[in-house]
């Protein structure tokens, strides 16, 4: 149930049992692809079933195929596109070799993409986690340990970091061609994805997807108090907004994307905020 976000099979039934899946092809790829991720095989073809689905979502089964090993026939895929999973295969990483990295660095630092005067330090000393279009900021200098990237990041090619960390619910939980990019990898070794639960945790908190910022920090307050009985380790966040922002979390200032919680948000990055103060050598910016 845990991996799409919060839906058992029953309550895919009764959404199923109460729309017309013959005339909203949405709605049919969208539950088909749920009901395969719970592992209702037959239940994912019955709903399929009658709809020829395009070669976007025959490419997105192909994804999940290879991601949840479903029994489904694999349609063909080009070079371009087994690259892109021959890549992702290789250099997924789990939880435990992020802490392991952050241990080796002595701690972690999050620079958020506030409006420049906000980003007022950094530790470059630390595991740093900067966001997406960071190199574009003038308030933040050198390059990511780690650099946190939407879903729909255009160019992995142009990434200088060793490392990406993918925000959102599931990379591959999109009926899109997103995943087919990571045919053009640069300098990335490794590829983490925060666990699907702690999306979970926060959309049910806001009611809404939280920003990218927000999931790092709830995910690195996951580790850190999960390792306790670890060595110390430095904790310092800098570049987020302490209250609903008058534009944009992003440095640029355009307008607030109606995607995210912008009242709540401030709130839950302060709590998390402060429960790092009590598990790590704490600095955080003002």
């Amino acid at each position: 149930m845990v991996r799409t976000g919060n839906l058992s099979v029953e309550q895919l039934h009764r959404i199923r049992a109460n729309g017309c899946t013959k005339k909203d092809r949405e709605l049919a790829y969208y539950l088909s692809s749920l009901y395969l991720l719970l592992d209702a095989k037959e239940a994912a073809n019955e709903v399929l079933s009658g709809i020829k689905p395009g070669a976007e979502m025959c490419r997105y089964f192909a994804v999940l195929q290879h991601c949840y090993a479903q029994a489904l026939p694999m349609p063909g895929l080009n070079l371009k596109q087994e690259q892109a999973l021959a890549n992702i295969t290789a250099k997924c990483r789990p939880e435990s070799h992020l802490l392991q990295r952050i241990e080796q660095a002595g701690g972690f630092s999050v620079v958020g993409n506030a409006p420049v005067g906000r980003v007022v330090s950094k530790r470059n000393d630390l595991c740093t986690f900067y966001f997406n279009h960071y190199l574009k900021n003038a308030a933040i200098e050198g390059i990511a340990s780690v650099h946190v990237v939407t879903p729909s990041w255009r160019d992995l090619s142009g990434v200088r970091s060793d490392a990406l960390l993918i925000s959102g619910n599931a990379i591959f939980h999109r009926r899109s061609r997103v995943w087919e990019r990571f045919h053009q990898m640069g300098c990335v070794n490794a590829i983490y994805t925060v666990p699907v639960p702690y999306w979970a945790e926060l959309f049910a908190a806001l009611s809404a997807s939280p920003t990218a910022g927000l999931l790092v920090l709830h995910w690195l307050s996951k580790l850190v108090g999960a390792n306790r009985s670890g060595p110390a380790l430095a904790g310092h966040v800098a570049g987020f907004s302490p209250d609903k922002p008058s534009a944009n979390h992003n440095y640029n200032r355009e307008k607030l994307s109606p995607r995210h919680n912008w009242v709540l948000e401030p709130q839950l990055v302060e709590r998390i905020v402060e429960s790092l103060r009590h598990d790590c050598r704490f600095q955080a910016a003002a």
